[in-house]
Formats: C-alpha cells, structure tokens, sequence
C-alpha cells in the first residue's frame, strides 16, 4: 500500500468536471500522473491544462465508459503514456431519470446502468491486467450517500439502484481480487451541488445541507494513501468530520 501518490498513474473517468475535477487536481498535486476520461474530451482536456500549468502531468482521452472499445483505448492510452496503472478511479456516471417509479423510461434505467455499473466493470476488467502483472493496485468506485438504507432524499430511482449495485461490486471484488494484490473500495463523497444534479426535481435542494465540490480533494487524497481495508466504503464527509474539515465546506441551498 502506498503512503505516496507521487510517480502513480491514476485513470479517473468523468474527470472533466465536478468531483472529477478536483479529484485529479487533488491527486496531481501530491506527484501523480493522470489521465482523464469523459465523453466530452474538450472538459478533460481543460483540467490537463490546468493541472500541466501547475507543473503536473496529465492526458485527457474522450471514453464512453459504457463502450467497450473506448474503454480498452482507454487504458491502453495509460500504458501508452505512462507504462503502468497504479489507480482507477470509477467517478463517471449518469445521474438517471427523476420520473414517477412508475413512469420512468426504460431507455433511461438502461442508460443509468450502462454508465454506471457496466461502465464501472468495463473499466475494471480493462485495468486489471496491467494491475495483476505488477500485483498491485488500487480500483475506487464512487458510490453516493443515496445508497444507504433508511436515506430519505432520493432523487433519482435508477441512479440510487445503480450505486448499490456498485456497492456490491465492491465488495464482491474486493474478497475475488485479494490474491492479485488488488485493493478495492468505494468513495462516498456527500452532495454538493454540481452540474449532475441539474435534472432535481423543484424545491429538492431547497434548504438542503450541501457541501462545495472542493470537499473531496483532501479526502481522496487521504482514502488513496491510508491504511484502509479493501472492501470498504469511505464516507468523505465523516471523514472531514473527524478532521474538524466539514464545517469549511459546508452550506445550505436557498
């Protein structure tokens, strides 16, 4: 387990934006090198910039997740670039419908899992190998708080189901991988108020306790270098809690 980002290679898909964004500006700023994914190249290849103007290194690669082919482009553009990988970070996702449970459009479940839990895997199976060959490695998958039982703010039906299912690809994996040297968790970040969530329904984010989307830079960076169980699920918030952090990030939604 390493207690240093410097010098690893971390692939992080929808990393053109939102938690994405700072996740990768986080990362390259303790030495990592990265490489950043979204079907929208031009958003990735912004923060690239950002982070080489800041004196790191970083490639944006355009990837739907849910295609199988760019998704083997993908990591194969890692290698290519940096001859190994360290991290997969599964943060791209689609935010799903927020229609009735009993009006939601098929196309748009099957598009929620695509993304989220097919894209998921598809990236796993695809980093796998160059993770097994060095017996090391390291896959976070990003759940949602929305997945906990008794969370009472679901905004949408097919996304909240789909991190569940990412949960139990965690922790399925994290007990298959062990032996490869594999470690996997989930990182649940909190809420903030990002361009994902521009689909909730009137009044949702009314009043609601949300936090900005910077909050993630120091726990990623914490979840990547501690001593943490494969298997587990990081509660970002916790975790600024603990660290007297949460109150820096937080506001409520008018």
């Amino acid at each position: 387990m390493p207690n240093s980002l410097d010098g690893q290679t971390v692939v992080i898909t929808g990393g053109g934006r939102g938690y994405g964004e700072f996740m990768a500006k986080a990362i390259a700023a303790k030495g990592a090198r990265l490489v950043l994914a979204a079907r929208t190249r031009g958003e990735c290849a912004r923060v690239a910039a950002e982070i080489a103007a800041a004196g790191g290194q970083a490639r944006a690669v355009a990837c739907d997740v849910a295609v199988e082919a760019q998704v083997k482009a993908l990591m194969q553009s890692a290698l290519d670039a940096f001859g190994r990988i360290d991290v997969l970070i599964n943060n791209g996702a689609h935010p799903g419908s927020v229609a009735d449970a009993g009006a939601i459009p098929i196309d748009d479940w099957d598009m929620t899992f695509d993304a989220n839990v097919r894209g998921a895997y598809l990236c796993i199976r695809e980093a796998l190998p160059a993770m097994r060959a060095r017996k090391s490695g390291h896959i976070v998958n990003v759940t949602s708080s929305t997945a906990r039982p008794g969370y009472g703010h679901v905004r949408s039906i097919p996304y909240t189901v789909s991190k569940f299912a990412v949960d139990g690809l965690t922790y399925v994996l994290a007990v298959k991988l062990k032996a490869d040297g594999v470690r996997v968790n989930a990182f649940s970040p909190g809420f903030a108020e990002t361009r994902f969530i521009s689909n909730a329904p009137p009044g949702y984010l009314k009043g609601r306790e949300m936090q900005t989307p910077d909050h993630v830079m120091e726990p990623i960076v914490h979840m990547l270098t501690a001593d943490i169980d494969s298997g587990t699920v990081f509660e970002a918030l916790d975790w600024l809690k603990s660290r007297g952090l949460y109150e820096k990030y937080r506001f409520f939604h008018d």
